[in-house]
């Protein structure tokens, strides 16, 4: 995934201290293209939800075939 925007903030006055850790990119696939957009909310760290961005993103990438051009 080429990331385009990764954008993580601290929580939200008044609540508890969570993680929205957000990612949005592109993926080449075999003879197409896609954007992936992953939105994580209330991950105990930020590095927590980069891991989980990761994860998706992996997944998806290998889904669809990896990047072949």
């Amino acid at each position: 995934m080429l990331p385009v925007r990764r954008a993580p903030w601290r929580g939200r006055p008044g609540l508890p201290t969570r993680w929205q850790v957000n990612s949005i990119g592109l993926i080449l696939g075999k003879g197409r293209d896609y954007v992936l957009a992953v939105l994580t909310d209330g991950s105990p760290t930020e590095a927590y939800g980069i891991s989980t961005i990761e994860t998706v993103a992996s997944t998806v990438f290998t889904e669809l075939g990896g990047a072949a051009r």
